[in-house]
């Protein structure tokens, strides 16, 4: 009886990594560079909204950002900062639960 796998060869030991444990390698750390590339270029470009103290807002098409999120998001995070936990509030309409906001806050 032989102790020989598929694929050896006799009389050659193995002294590297096999060809498919690199090739696995190649596969995945390309796209991983190409990912690690454009996040990188992304926050460079969006540096003032994401680490600066800018908001982005569309005025144009996406003008429900200006108009329905922005106010918001300021009468959330001043509820937030003066009473804690977002339960009710009747700023809102004739009074409406903001627990429903938190999840967009993360």
């Amino acid at each position: 009886m032989s102790n020989q796998t598929i694929g050896d060869t006799p009389g050659r030991s193995h002294t590297g990594p096999s060809i498919s444990i690199l090739f696995a390698f190649r596969r995945f750390f390309v796209p991983f560079l190409i990912a690690l590339v454009l996040l990188f270029v992304g926050v460079l470009v969006f540096y003032n909204f994401l680490l600066g103290d800018k908001v982005l807002l569309y005025k144009d098409v996406g003008a429900d950002s200006v108009n329905d999120s922005y106010p918001y998001f300021v009468h959330l995070s001043d509820y937030i900062r003066r009473e804690g936990l977002p339960s009710w509030s009747f700023y809102v309409g004739m009074g409406q639960s903001l627990f429903y906001l938190t999840g967009s806050l993360l």
